[in-house]
């Protein structure tokens, strides 16, 4: 894990709680940013593989012809 991609947060900014947060709250974004990338290639990739299929794998195929 980079340490770079977290805000560092020295031990005098706020209590011990609030730093704790802080770090959590950024783990929780990141987790959320990559959830929401990796379901946008997976609907891509369901996407194109309904298209293929529709299309019989033919490529350039236009819808309803």
């Amino acid at each position: 894990m980079k340490t770079e991609e977290y805000e560092i947060i020295k031990p005098g900014n706020g209590s011990l709680f609030d730093r704790v947060v802080t770090i959590l709250e950024q783990a929780r974004t990141k987790v959320v940013r990559t959830i929401n990338n990796n379901m946008v290639v997976a609907y891509w990739l369901i996407g194109r593989e309904i298209v293929q299929e529709i299309q019989g794998g033919e490529r350039g195929v236009v819808p309803g012809h």
